[in-house]
């Protein structure tokens, strides 16, 4: 079932230049690490459980899995190559045998080999050799999520060429059963694994490149999911590849954002949920702008989901969408990224309390860190209940809690914010509490104000 919505509401924005910046700079330039040829995707974690942010790296034309170990203070140790196979791209990470060590997912998108490749992390960033599974034809990116809801981490992976995500459901010992296929549209690229719809299940936003719409699955409860309702980016031959979510106007549902490549259009669509799992028609931002890839999180600490996008064509660099504190945007900063930008997701790397980004450049090939300069010392403490510091409480810090206290994984980055309940202790009470904020919408549990 499709549905149906009124042409894509436009809003002409232009890059604002760095010399119009009057608010501090957001981003410090760009530091450059060394990488094998073709950079493509990129999974923060903390791969050797010290406490710091790690990356893990998928080197398309190196046929490579590189593990960069942060120093502790965001810089980056020479990395450790593991051999994985060619066009190596996307990235996903999750403790998938539940030994409290974060292993690797990787997609394999040569065309007779196509498939995912699954590398188990057997302590202290030590992988062993990888395991193979099939999915659909030309597979090109990958999310982690218990999407069945037996707490065990699954796969969903989008397949450009048989146009459907694959899902393999995860045993909890590191293996994955037989994948299990859900229609999209045309050439899905890029996906985003979040609960829309507020029912405590994971849901998928999928892009459609050659359809130049977004398809939205809402999932059944038990990891199959419902007929894919479909959203139009505006125009045609857009090329749109890549998705974020983000609770925009901060009514406590879910909404995405999508680039638009093609030139001649170009901007980041931003589609605001109703408050059913459905979505208001786009609106576009940075218009005629080529945009390669977009992420969201709040960079700047006020409280609200802002956008980073990536230049497709022209030169290179990031622009950065401000949110105005009700889901729109202002004109976009530029800052340079270092390089041709095919990855960049949001992490705390240097352990300040804000979100840096971590750039995989396939042109010079490299990865670049851009350090956040928000910082102000003080309390870490920013959103009660955001476990996981990414600046936005939804149900990945419910899963973070769950981790840190069932499963042996990492340690909250800012005490207060897991702590919800205020009594000083984190414990399976404060997972409770965060159970009933989310799926009730707050009515039985109050989170305790950050010092």
């Amino acid at each position: 079932m499709k549905l149906s919505h009124a042409l894509t509401t436009v809003i002409w924005l232009v890059a604002m230049p760095l010399s119009m910046l009057t608010a501090q700079t957001l981003f410090d330039s760009p530091v450059s690490y060394t990488a094998g040829s073709g950079p493509w995707g990129i999974a923060p974690a903390d791969y050797d459980n010290d406490g710091d942010q790690d990356l893990a790296v998928g080197l398309r034309y190196a046929a490579m899995l590189s593990i960069y170990l942060n120093n502790g203070d965001g810089s980056l140790q020479a990395p450790i190559d593991y051999a994985s196979a060619f066009h190596t791209s996307s990235v996903a990470s999750a403790d998938f045998d539940s030994d409290g060590d974060y292993d690797v997912a990787v997609v394999r998108g040569e065309a007779y080999s196509s498939g995912i490749s699954v590398f188990i992390n057997g302590g202290g960033a030590a992988f062993a050799a990888p395991v193979d599974y099939a999915t659909g034809d030309y597979p090109c990116d990958v999310v982690s999520a218990d999407f069945d809801g037996d707490n065990n981490y699954d796969l969903a992976v989008t397949n450009e060429y048989s146009d459907n995500v694959s899902i393999l459901f995860g045993n909890g010992d590191g293996t994955f059963q037989e994948s299990v296929n859900c229609a999209t549209g045309d050439g899905p690229h890029g996906l985003y694994a979040t609960d829309f719809n507020n029912d405590s299940h994971y849901d998928l936003a999928v892009v459609n490149t050659y359809d130049d719409d977004v398809s939205v699955l809402i999932n059944k409860g038990d990891g199959t999911f419902e007929d894919a309702a479909d959203y139009p980016v505006g125009g045609t031959s857009t090329y749109p590849g890549s998705v974020t979510c983000g609770d925009f106007d901060n009514d406590g549902w879910m909404d995405f954002a999508v680039n638009r490549w093609d030139y001649n259009t170009g901007g980041v669509c931003v589609f605001l949920n109703y408050g059913d799992g459905t979505f208001e028609p786009a609106v576009t931002y940075g218009a005629l702008i080529s945009y390669s890839n977009v992420v969201s999180a709040d960079f700047d600490d006020d409280g609200y989901v802002d956008l980073v996008t990536a230049a497709g064509e022209g030169p290179d660099g990031i622009s950065f969408f401000k949110n105005n504190g009700d889901g729109s945007f202002a004109p976009a900063v530029v800052y340079s990224s270092g390089g041709r930008v095919a990855d960049m997701p949001p992490v705390d790397l240097d352990s300040d309390g804000d979100l840096d980004l971590a750039v995989a450049n396939t042109y010079p090939n490299g990865i670049s860190i851009l350090i956040n300069l928000t910082y102000e010392p003080g309390p870490c403490c920013r959103y009660p209940g955001d476990a996981d510091h990414d600046g936005q409480v939804d149900i990945l810090d419910f899963q973070f809690l769950r981790d840190y206290l069932h499963r042996g994984g990492p340690p909250p980055p800012c005490f207060e914010e897991a702590d919800v309940n205020g009594d000083g202790n984190i414990t399976k009470e404060d997972m409770s509490c965060m159970a009933r904020y989310l799926f009730s919408k707050g009515t039985t549990c109050e989170f305790v104000e950050c010092p």
